[in-house]
């Protein structure tokens, strides 16, 4: 709503006479602030677009108070003497509480199909009250069942809606008004599953230089499509990682999304391969790929710089071999799987070592490749062993043995 109508109808609101059509934009604006002059009143603004919305609305005294909600930062409202408060999603107790008085009552909200819901909704009001309005409404039996139907990743956002309420129309405000540099990042950022991004990731995602990814980062924080999970680190929500690979299949043709994901692998394998090399100089590693876009990084000068990032990122790594595995880069998935096997034997985290490792056996076996499947399978039994499931680690070991005397090695 123009700031002007809102102007408009506070005026009316407050008493004040003006003709029809209204009088000068600024006078009407001056006229309404002397109507406030001296009182104490509460104005809340709701789901602000930006500062030229709310700033002629914004009272001269100090006597009035104002709350302004918004999906973005408003940071020129600094100048204003304004106070910021950045909102997290709810706990789960209060999402629960949230749920529990919109939905039908008798509704046991600690059982585990009730705690998927929340989980699903991702502790957000606005999809935590479509829920409990389908809920109430009789539009699904149970919480279970709406849980079920909410699995699918596909359909998640659609079924996200009843009656004016739409949480991808909220999600969409946002986006529509971001810059096109932003609006491709906010695009590409849906096609990694990992838990966090970074500018180099980012700039391998959208094919920018790292200061162009970070200056793009920086904005959809700002427009609450991000939540900063640390320095210069990146989080994306559930939903609006669905938001936005919906948006990047319709605006991103298949090559373009093939591409960007090629990029990202390559400059992780790159990466680790670096790390790995630092950590175990005299071992042997996989041939790196040659990043192609962005910023490849600095050479790891010493073990302590490697294990530094492989400590930063680790997480990331272990969710990028389950990406590329769905991603149909197989061989970049074993190759990491092989390549973490350096961090594994100093850090541990056992059963990550067997998860990725289970998953680059799977990727090898479908590029027909014995040499990878053995190399892999050498890391899961080290993984095993050090988990002392000896009877697993015999028999991956017995498999490797089997699959490097067919090869005569």
């Amino acid at each position: 709503m123009p700031a002007g109508q809102v102007v408009a109808r506070f005026a009316r609101a407050l008493g004040l006479p003006y003709d029809d059509p209204p009088p000068d934009a600024d006078e009407l604006t001056a006229s309404y602030r002397s109507r406030l002059a001296g009182r104490r009143c509460l104005l809340l603004l709701d789901n602000a677009v930006d500062e030229d919305q709310v700033r002629p609305l914004i009272p001269a005294g100090s006597a009035c108070l104002v709350l302004i909600t918004s999906r973005n930062r408003l940071a020129g409202l600094a100048g204003d003497g304004a106070r910021f408060v950045a909102l997290d999603p709810l706990t789960e107790q209060n999402a629960s509480r949230l749920l529990a008085s919109t939905a039908p009552a008798g509704i046991d909200w600690s059982e585990p199909s009730a705690r998927e819901l929340i989980s699903i909704c991702g502790r957000l009001p606005l999809a935590l009250r479509i829920t409990g309005a389908q809920l109430a409404t009789g539009s699904t039996a149970s919480a279970g069942e709406l849980g079920i139907r909410l699995l699918t990743l596909e359909t998640r956002l659609a079924r996200l809606e009843i009656g004016n309420l739409a949480v991808r129309a909220s999600f969409a405000l946002s986006y529509l008004k971001l810059p096109p540099p932003a609006k491709t990042v906010f695009r590409r950022l849906g096609l990694f599953t990992g838990p966090t991004l970074t500018a180099p990731m980012t700039a391998q995602l959208a094919g920018l230089d790292v200061e162009q990814a970070a200056d793009a980062l920086h904005l959809l924080q700002q427009r609450s499509l991000l939540r900063l999970a640390g320095t210069g680190r990146y989080e994306l929500h559930d939903l609006l990682r669905l938001y936005a690979d919906e948006c990047s299949l319709s605006a991103d043709t298949a090559q373009e999304r093939a591409d960007a994901r090629r990029r990202l692998a390559d400059w992780m394998l790159h990466r680790l391969v670096g790390a790995a090399t630092a950590i175990s100089p005299s071992s042997w590693h996989v041939e790196p790929p040659s990043p192609d876009s962005g910023d490849a990084g600095a050479p790891f000068d010493s073990c302590e710089a490697a294990l530094a990032w492989l400590d930063a990122e680790h997480a990331n790594l272990y969710a990028a071999v389950s990406w590329l595995a769905d991603a149909a880069l197989p061989r970049h998935a074993w190759q990491l799987a092989v390549e973490l096997w350096h961090w594994f034997n100093l850090r541990g985290h056992h059963a990550e070592w067997i998860r990725t490792g289970i998953t680059g056996q799977a990727c090898a076996q479908r590029l027909g490749d014995a040499d990878a499947e053995a190399l892999v399978l050498q890391s899961l039994a080290a993984g095993y062993f050090r988990s002392r499931r000896f009877t697993d680690a015999l028999r991956a070991q017995q498999q490797a043995l089997a699959l490097f005397r067919h090869m005569g090695d």
